[in-house]
Parts: structure tokens; C-alpha cells; sequence
């Protein structure tokens, strides 16, 4: 782990005390609407480059999550692994961005390296992804940021670590700002 990366982790406890202090990005909205276009018909390359279809998922809760491994909330990969490990029947996929300031600027291979080796994250890893609306945006934040796709959110992430889950049937319910903890009892009973 670098002297940046060290120093975030350091740096996390404190995020999460200010955030929780004053209320910053600790938002959890819900929506219930149908989904115009179905979650399942969405796919992604894994970080080894295989392709996931999401079909596979059917009758699971999803969680999906942005992720960056020089960020002040870096330390939320390893609050995945432990969330996994508390709700194993829960399918989390971290999507790796370089959408904010430069903080995730390894390749894919760097980036999984570095998960596995000081994280041990449990869950799937997807190659590194625009997730912002630019151009490039991938599909399936497309889908997650688009109200005419999802039913109702056109919230696309605001930081690294914001939050989607998706139900049993393929319906969007929670979006989840990067301060929320992924063991924020909030979260863990969406996710219930």
C-alpha cells in the first residue's frame, strides 16, 4: 500500500465522523416504480475480462458500488468484504471509476491486485468504468442514472463509493450517497 493510500485509510474515520456530523452525503433515497427496461439484460466484462450477464442474478439483492483505491473512502472495501461475509446471500459489484480526480489510476490489473491483496474483497470485480453522465458512460450506470430506464432515479454517483441496490425482481429501490457506510444499519436492512 503506498503512503497515499495509507494515509487515506487513516484519513477515513474522520470523513465518516464530519459526514456523519453534519449530515454530508449520507443521503438514502428510495423509489419504488417498475423499471421500463429490465436490470437482467444488463452485462459487464469482469477485472479478468470475462463477460457477466446479470440474468445470473435473478432472485438476489444486489448491491452496486463505485469504487476508487485512492480515495478518502477507500476504506469502504474493506466494509464490503465484511458486509458480504454478514449477508453472503447478497451479490456486491464494485465497479472501479477514474471518474473523480485521478483517484483510481491504475490498470485493471493493478486495481484488482490491490483489492485482493489489502482489502481480501469476496465479491465481483468489473473492469474500470465511466460511471459519471460523459460520454462513454457505462450501460449499466446508464440504466442506474436514468429514471426512463430504472423507473424512477436519474441520480448517477456524486463521489467513489455511491450505492445502488437492486431487489429480487430486478427493480432499482435505494440510491445511497458515498458517506453511508456499507454497514450503515440503514443499508443493511435494504438490503435484508
Amino acid at each position: 500500500m503506498s503512503a497515499k493510500q495509507n494515509f487515506l485509510r487513516a484519513l477515513y474515520p474522520v470523513l465518516r465522523f464530519f459526514s456523519g456530523l453534519f449530515k454530508m452525503n449520507t443521503r438514502i433515497v428510495e423509489g419504488t416504480d417498475t423499471p421500463a427496461t429490465s436490470f437482467y439484460t444488463l452485462n459487464a466484462d469482469s477485472s479478468g475480462g470475462e463477460n457477466f450477464s446479470f440474468s445470473s442474478l435473478r432472485g438476489k439483492k444486489i448491491l452496486l458500488v463505485n469504487t476508487a483505491s485512492e480515495c478518502g473512502y477507500t476504506a469502504q472495501l474493506g466494509q464490503l468484504t465484511e458486509l458480504k461475509k454478514r449477508l453472503p446471500h447478497v451479490e456486491i459489484l464494485a465497479f472501479p471509476s477514474n471518474d473523480f480526480r485521478n483517484q483510481e489510476p491504475g490498470d485493471d490489473e493493478a486495481v484488482s491486485t490491490f483489492c485482493s491483496i489489502q482489502y481480501g474483497i469476496n465479491y465481483r470485480l468489473f473492469k474500470k468504468s465511466v460511471v459519471k453522465k460523459l460520454p462513454g458512460q457505462h450501460p449499466v450506470y446508464q440504466w442506474l442514472s436514468n429514471a426512463g430506464q430504472n423507473g424512477w432515479n436519474n441520480r448517477a454517483p456524486e463521489w467513489n463509493f455511491g450505492k445502488y441496490v437492486i431487489d429480487e425482481t430486478g427493480r432499482l429501490t435505494h440510491y445511497i450517497e458515498h458517506a453511508v457506510d456499507p454497514l450503515d444499519t440503514r443499508l443493511i436492512q435494504a438490503l435484508s
